[in-house]
């Protein structure tokens, strides 16, 4: 019996009625389309986790709900995908812990700071930010690791008050206002604070709990 066109439910009940092949033809569907179920299951972070890492954990979730799934209530699919989702964000979390000890405070800041970590750093912070935090913070822009309030836009204004230019040459390079320069540094300087105050690194994205899908 071939199985291409036979729904996903039909093949459940076929799995459960002991029909030879059904099980096997399930699996192929589904290994097939990995990266296409992740990415409907967790769009918001589908890309954070490699995806071959994802694969133990993709057929784990596959044969539990495979077991585990109820006629009636939902497609079988969409079941899937909603126990998917809640596996990629447990692993997106787990990934962002072991990224945080790559910042480690008590490493050096950068390859020209020489044996300089950001624990020496941390007591010259007066309002004003010295050139090594911007280093710092530029260094894990380029990595997709700094802290969420870092966009582009707030680091370039950043990047211009490390070279001791005023709002008014600031504005006229960026071509925006003078208060938006103030507003953009602001939050540059909030989150220096808030790293420094912290203790740590806040970088790398915090991925939000998974919502329930309608």
């Amino acid at each position: 019996m071939g199985y291409e066109v036979v729904s996903d439910e039909e093949l459940l009940l076929l799995i459960r009625s002991g029909r030879a092949g059904a099980q096997e033809a399930l699996f192929h569907r589904y290994y097939q389309k990995r990266a296409y179920h992740c990415r409907r299951a967790a769009p918001e972070v589908y890309g954070v986790v490699d995806e071959w890492d994802l694969n133990s954990d993709y057929f784990q979730v596959f044969f539990k709900c495979e077991n585990c799934f109820k006629f009636g209530k939902s497609l079988f699919k969409n079941y899937f995908e909603s126990a998917l989702r809640h596996e990629i964000f447990r692993a997106v979390k787990l990934k962002s812990r072991r990224d945080y000890s790559c910042f480690s405070l008590d490493e050096s800041l950068s390859s020209g700071d020489g044996d300089l970590t950001f624990h020496d750093v941390i007591p010259a912070y007066e309002g004003e930010d010295p050139r090594i935090y911007l280093n710092y913070v530029e260094e894990a822009f380029q990595l997709n690791k700094a802290p969420q309030a870092i966009t582009k836009d707030v680091l370039a204004v950043a990047v211009c008050r490390g070279e001791n230019m005023t709002y008014p040459e600031i504005a006229d390079r960026l071509h925006i206002s003078v208060k938006m320069c103030k507003d953009r540094y602001a939050k540059y300087v909030k989150a220096i604070k808030k790293i420094i105050d912290g203790g740590r690194v806040e970088g790398f994205y915090k991925p939000t709990s998974p919502k329930r899908r309608r």
